[in-house]
């Protein structure tokens, strides 16, 4: 049938340009396209990325992996930004909690809600993990996964080797145990001196001397607590034990060389995420026999969470906006999420996934969440940007940091922390 554009008949003009252009039939049919830029570097977060990529290329999708190193990932933001402003955005990216907003406000997400409703993900996906994948109300990622942050990790030859038999139970019994281990010619505590890690030990030290309630106000509700000082300090107190306990040689040293620490019996103790899981497994350690997970002694009842969000951003192309789609609901799927979870450490978003599959340091994550869900004590991690803004967070961090150095004391840094969450 003939159309007419500007009174003429263009039929066969249509015709003519079908026939001698036989390059528009198959670019209608050019196979999806997808690229996650992340930061998962280390071995086992590498073991976990390599089964996302088996997962979407089975979908039928052209999958570019671009893992950029850097724990914490501040490389891959700044990659990031320098490929947005070069209008050439990766489909989808790792972020972190509130960045996610952040760059929501500068139109750069795309909206996948459509997809969101016909997957039912809000009836499946608790309301805390909701805030970090929507903006606005609409969804604009996925999370294939959730890792809470006040674990500790330990090696049980080395406690056993100073009388240590069991996990602490409380704050005392932990630095007493710390103590023992440093005292015995061990490090009683392993960490890399890097800013995000000493503010990650913070979130807990925070939360086992004010606990949730205080913890919920004074990071994600924005209230100033009337005792906050006072707590603060408290929280200080506990980091200038743990800095005790620490060895000398731990300036910039990455996590995984500190896990590696706990792992290789140099160490007796690490304060870190269930992302540090993985790298006792590929070495071959089980947990009882070889290490112990266990909440910080004083956050037992509440989880800090830390959601690997992907963000999806604004991409042009039929067969990257199409990939796009297929990545998402790929990550969303319980198989996908089982898979990857058992192997990352972490424990799916989705809570209609049982925990069997996992092992107990992952079964007891997952146990813990929904507890914590119900008790609304599962709370965004701070140090992890899943509460206070940017600035705040990163002049919070800051003075973190320099206390942990030793530059400040514990009063000083709580009249300190109390300005930059002020601002």
């Amino acid at each position: 049938m003939a159309t007419r554009i500007g009174g003429r008949s263009t039929g066969t003009f249509l015709c003519v340009i079908a026939l001698s252009t036989p390059l528009w039939i198959p670019n209608a049919f050019a196979q999806p396209r997808a690229e996650l830029l992340h930061w998962w570097t280390s071995p086992g977060e590498a073991a976990a990325a390599e089964i996302l990529s088996k997962h979407v290329r089975r979908s039928g999708v052209q999958y570019v992996d671009s893992p950029v190193l850097g724990g914490g990932g501040s490389s891959a933001m700044k990659t990031l930004r320098a490929r947005v402003k070069a209008r050439n955005a990766p489909t989808a990216v790792q972020i972190t909690g509130l960045e996610v907003a952040e760059w929501g406000e500068r139109d750069a997400l795309n909206d996948i809600d459509a997809l969101a409703r016909a997957e039912r993900w809000s009836e499946v996906v608790p309301k805390p993990f909701q805030r970090y994948m929507k903006f606005q109300g609409r969804w604009v990622g996925v999370a294939p996964n959730v890792h809470s942050t006040n674990w500790v990790w330990a090696n049980t030859d080395v406690l056993a080797k100073v009388g240590i038999t069991q996990p602490p139970r409380t704050w005392r019994e932990f630095v007493g145990a710390a103590r023992k281990a440093q005292s015995a010619g061990f490090v009683g505590l392993a960490y890399g001196g890097q800013t995000w890690q000493s503010t990650l030990i913070f979130d807990s030290a925070l939360l086992g001397a004010g606990g949730p309630d205080f913890y919920r106000k004074l990071f994600i509700e924005g209230r100033r607590p009337g005792n906050a000082h006072a707590v603060l300090e408290q929280a200080y107190a506990r980091m200038s034990e743990l800095r005790d306990v620490i060895d000398d040689q731990s300036a910039n040293r990455p996590w995984n060389l500190a896990t590696a620490m706990v792992i290789n019996g140099r160490a007796a103790f690490q304060i870190m995420g269930d992302w540090a899981r993985p790298e006792f497994t590929v070495s071959g350690k089980q947990v009882g026999r070889d290490f112990w997970c266990f909440r910080v002694p004083g956050t037992e009842d509440s989880v800090t969470f830390n959601l690997d969000t992907f963000a999806m951003f604004k991409v042009e192309g039929a067969e990257k906006v199409q990939g796009q789609q297929i990545f998402a609901k790929t990550v969303m799927s319980p198989a996908f999420q089982t898979e990857f979870n058992v192997a990352k450490g972490s424990v799916p978003t989705r809570s209609d996934i049982a925990g069997s599959a996992f092992e107990e340091c992952g079964r007891r994550a997952v146990q813990d969440i929904a507890k914590a869900s119900k008790r609304q004590t599962l709370l965004g991690s701070m140090a992890l940007g899943h509460a206070l803004g940017t600035e705040q967070k990163d002049a919070l961090s800051d003075v973190i940091h320099r206390h942990f150095s030793g530059f400040l004391s514990d009063k000083d840094a709580a009249t300190e922390s109390l300005r930059a969450i002020a601002r």
